[in-house]
């Protein structure tokens, strides 16, 4: 009995390896990202190979750009696919002919996805803040491919001033968070809310400035003794009597994207003058992060976003940032494809020294 089963063991062994050996195989590496510009391999085993044969390898879409023979009978192929919108199988052609011999000819099922790309869009409701007022309303909009289910996706949420909360998913694609502005709120500002996806926050992600208004107190110089009103776009101040010594004091209303107002100055002989009356803006930082991923892998890089802006909020792209860490330089931030954007990536070098 025992030797029955032997012969038959080996026969087992035998018509296996034969199957084998007249296939041509597909080495599994997991699904190819088919952005229509990037170059990928593909390992194809051909256990029958010989130095003589021919191979012709020809997907049904895409480029192959060039076919090595590794050892093992093993095809390396470089292969730049099409570019795809939503994951798939594409079929790969593979013909080896054989001199003196019928070829052999092979479909591979090879699983394609989409790059991971995409935008998001920021909006607050309403477009500016005042004192007095409520918080501003955040709304979130994604949009792009993703492997992840659009339930499944989240973003983080940051602000260059005051406080925001967590982006919370409404299920379609859209986020909800509430900005609130700082406990002193001193001087007149653009603030920047950014977003990132947290599956992807160095590739998808967006930004939105608004104005927050300030009171301020602003000093000007005028004929001594006269009666003085401040406009200020649709608002006026006064009126407010200029000093014997030739200055007037008004507290306004300031807002960062209006830089002038004017100064109606009523002298004692009752004559009015109106003289241009530029506005100071308090300088404050206008590069902000966009939000950081709360860990990262050991030993990936790690692409920083910033953006920069106008004293008006308006995207800034001529802006020369050096981003540090403690002590040491991290190196030149360059504009993105995103205005007002700026990307530095930092090697896993650098992540494990900050």
């Amino acid at each position: 009995m025992l030797r029955v089963l032997s012969r038959f063991f080996l026969l087992f062994v035998v018509t296996l390896s034969s199957a084998w050996a007249q296939g041509i195989y597909l080495v599994p590496s997991g699904p190819i990202v088919a952005d229509g510009a990037q170059v990928s391999t593909l390992h194809i085993w051909v256990p029958q190979l010989t130095e003589a044969d021919k191979v012709k390898v020809k997907p049904a879409t895409g480029k192959v750009v060039d076919v090595q023979r590794l050892p093992s009978n093993v095809l390396a192929v470089q292969w730049k696919p099409a570019r795809e919108t939503a994951p798939r199988t594409l079929p790969v052609s593979v013909n080896i002919r054989k001199r003196g011999a019928a070829p052999l000819v092979s479909d591979l099922a090879v699983a394609l996805v989409p790059p991971t790309e995409g935008t998001i869009t920021v909006k607050a409701t309403p477009g500016e803040w005042a004192p007095n007022q409520g918080d501003i309303q955040v709304k979130i909009t994604l949009s792009g491919t993703s492997a992840q289910n659009i339930r499944d996706r989240r973003v983080l949420v940051s602000a260059s001033a005051g406080s925001i909360t967590e982006a919370v998913p409404l299920g379609d694609g859209t986020f909800s968070a509430r900005w609130s502005p700082p406990a002193e709120n001193t001087i007149a500002r653009t603030v920047v809310i950014s977003a990132v996806d947290s599956a992807s926050p160095s590739t998808i992600y967006g930004w939105t400035s608004f104005p927050v208004l300030a009171t301020q107190n602003l000093s000007f110089g005028a004929t001594p003794d006269s009666q003085n009103v401040l406009v200020i776009a649709d608002r006026e101040y006064g009126p407010s009597k200029a000093s014997p010594s030739g200055t007037v004091a008004f507290d306004a209303l300031v807002h960062p994207k209006v830089r002038q107002g004017t100064l109606r100055s009523t002298l004692r002989d009752g004559r009015t003058l109106d003289v241009p009356a530029p506005l100071p803006l308090t300088e404050y930082p206008r590069v902000s992060f966009m939000p950081q991923p709360r860990s990262m892998p050991v030993g990936a890089s790690h692409t920083v976003l910033l953006v920069a802006t106008t004293p008006d909020g308006a995207p800034l792209n001529n802006a020369s940032i050096t981003v540090r860490s403690n002590a040491s330089t991290l190196g030149q931030a360059a504009l993105t494809q995103t205005a007002g954007v700026y990307a530095l990536t930092v090697t896993p070098e650098q992540v494990g020294t900050t």
